[in-house]
């Protein structure tokens, strides 16, 4: 069955597809994942072929869209994974954690009775950057396994070479919890995470 899909999807895209790809120059941190389809789309006509012939004969797909950080937690993905090529690439040796806090009245308020000082770059553009949160929080050097903090942004990881998926979700976590405790503030991820 596995060989009639493969000949199916040849036939049709033509080029750019190959099977079980190894994904780790296509996924944030080269973290060890393959996929059991892979094809690379030059352009937006050959990215909507492939998502139709996915549908057409029941696969499964995933976009990877190099602009866009992910995360698998499964270390092999039976589908389609369609890479975006024509997209420009990021830099995939680190990681961007969380998002920036739009600051409202109760984060705010949050943070100044928890005596964070917020920067005047924080107050003018109305957020805060969560390496400050982080930094404040005395959250440097921190690591798990394989995954470590950037030195000069703590919100960057890097993998060392022998980090994991589940390294990263447990660093996240703490990280996580302790400005929450020590801020009331809920840090959200800047990458998506697929299982």
């Amino acid at each position: 069955m596995d060989n009639k899909i493969f000949s199916n999807l040849q036939k049709v895209l033509k080029t750019g597809l190959s099977k079980n790809q190894d994904l780790r120059m296509y996924v944030s941190l080269g973290f060890e994942h393959t996929a059991t389809y892979f094809y690379k789309a030059t352009d937006l006509t050959s990215e909507n072929l492939a998502k139709d012939i996915a549908v057409r004969f029941g696969l499964p797909f995933i976009i990877l869209d190099p602009d866009k950080p992910v995360i698998f937690t499964t270390p092999h993905l039976d589908c389609l994974v369609i890479y975006l090529s024509y997209k420009t690439k990021t830099n995939l040796n680190y990681l961007k954690l969380f998002k920036k806090i739009e600051l409202n009245p109760e984060i705010q308020s949050n943070l100044i009775k928890n005596s964070f000082l917020l920067s005047e770059k924080s107050l003018a553009e109305k957020n805060v950057d969560p390496n400050e949160l982080l930094t404040e929080a005395n959250l440097s050097k921190r690591s798990m396994g394989g995954i470590i903090l950037s030195e000069s942004d703590l919100n960057i990881a890097y993998n060392s070479g022998s980090g994991n998926v589940n390294d990263l979700i447990i660093l996240v976590s703490y990280l996580k919890q302790q400005v929450r405790d020590l801020y009331g503030i809920q840090l959200h991820e800047a990458y998506l995470i697929y299982s």
